[in-house]
């Protein structure tokens, strides 16, 4: 599915649609997407690429993508990795320039977060993120192997990082 400024929408529902992959462009609309229920689809890649917009995004568990990359010049971006279950390992790239980005993960999820950044803060207000140094969290299930896991990648020049549970 691809979605760009001509269609305007500000909140999608991808409710039970079979998405092999997703690509939203936009100039300065923000975005919102939910995945209510899972993707009949496994794998596949959403990209997200806005101007000044802001990008809000929830059951990203239940998206059942391989890749996600959202990158914004001026907006935040806030994902929320609710939903049924991780399936499989997920790599996320969260690029924004000004804006701040807000990480929701549960407990249980297996991840590690990569913070670069030139002036950002990272802040992480729930205790299964465990600082590794000044630039990597990772929740206490991530050295689990033998489990799918989240590797993220996040970079901003001004915004700050916040982790927080869901």
């Amino acid at each position: 599915m691809i979605i760009n400024e001509a269609y305007e929408l500000e909140a999608l529902n991808l409710h039970g649609l079979p998405l092999a992959g997703l690509r939203i462009d936009a100039g300065e609309n923000d975005y919102a997407v939910h995945f209510a229920s899972p993707n009949p689809a496994h794998g596949g890649s959403a990209t997200v690429s806005l101007g000044s917009g802001s990008f809000h995004a929830t059951g990203l568990l239940n998206s059942r993508f391989n890749t996600l990359r959202v990158q914004t010049k001026k907006g935040g971006i806030h994902v929320a990795f609710d939903g049924l279950s991780l399936e499989h390992t997920m790599t996320v790239h969260l690029h924004s320039c000004t804006g701040d980005i807000l990480i929701k993960l549960p407990e249980h999820i297996p991840a590690r977060i990569i913070f670069r950044t030139v002036t950002g803060t990272a802040t992480a207000s729930a205790d299964h993120f465990l600082p590794v140094d000044s630039t990597i969290y990772e929740t206490g299930s991530y050295h689990r192997l033998d489990s799918p896991h989240i590797e993220f990648e996040v970079d901003t020049l001004l915004g700050d990082l916040r982790l927080t549970g869901i």
